[in-house]
């Protein structure tokens, strides 16, 4: 079964919505019998029981086309979102790629551990949000940088979870990053930031353990903030070096 596109079409003059089509159908024809509704829908190879049509005429039905080998039958909305809902779950690709993928974004969070001094464990690792963020740069093309980044919550079973981001370099370009040789990185919030339960261990911020309590917990809008800080600095530090390194060959041309 497939799911009817809202920009596909039957026949230009019928709507994906049955109630509207009998409403249509009523309005051009002043008939409401069921005999000649279904051969008016039959002839566009629409499949209409009575009960479906009972429901139409008291206002009350429920129903979006769908593709079958018989032809567009209408499927209950919440029939369709669980279909919608397995589609999109099915996977697009004929190879699964998790045994690289998980321990790629085990050393970059182990790689922002040291760059941001925020320590945790992720033996409990849980996606929680997912957003496109697209921020305007300086250099000639493109003219926006694009970031996909995910928010997740991590921690052991003794800790108290924080927050960090999985990023990836989209489009465009960031200090450190290219989109086609180095794209992903992780990115965690210190305590000014937004994981405002995070207490000091030594140099470093660690997650509070799991039994105690906090004043204050995760904030994630402050955490969102503070990842487009993070990602606009690196877009600024990759323009400032660009500039340089197109003015030092300026220089050395200028030399000879």
């Amino acid at each position: 079964m497939s799911i009817l596109n809202v920009s596909s079409t039957i026949c230009e003059e019928i709507c994906l919505q049955p109630q509207q089509l009998l409403n249509n159908y009523v309005a051009s024809v002043g008939m409401i019998r069921f005999e000649e509704f279904h051969r008016y829908c039959a002839s566009y190879r629409i499949v209409i029981t009575e009960d479906i049509f009972e429901e139409m005429l008291a206002n009350n039905s429920n129903y979006l086309f769908t593709e079958s080998e018989y032809g567009w039958v209408p499927t209950k909305l919440d029939e369709l979102d669980q279909t919608i809902e397995t589609l999109l779950t099915e996977e697009d690709e004929f190879f699964g790629y998790d045994a690289i993928a998980k321990p790629m974004w085990q050393d970059k969070f182990q790689e922002a551990t040291e760059e941001f001094g925020v320590r945790f464990n992720l033996e409990n690792d849980d996606d929680i949000s997912d957003r496109v963020i697209s921020l305007p740069q300086r250099l000639s093309l493109p003219e926006k940088c694009v970031f996909h980044c995910q928010m997740r919550k991590g921690g052991g079973d003794w800790e108290q979870p924080s927050i960090y981001f999985r990023c990836q370099l989209w489009d465009g370009y960031a200090f450190g990053h290219t989109y086609h040789t180095n794209p992903y990185f992780c990115f965690i919030p210190d305590r000014d930031q937004g994981n405002r339960h995070l207490i000091k261990h030594g140099d470093t911020w660690g997650s509070p353990d799991s039994n105690s309590k906090t004043e204050e917990e995760p904030n994630e809008k402050e955490c969102w903030a503070a990842l487009k800080d993070y990602l606009l600095a690196l877009i600024d530090k990759e323009v400032k070096e660009h500039e340089k390194n197109y003015s030092d060959t300026e220089k050395s041309g200028e030399k000879h």
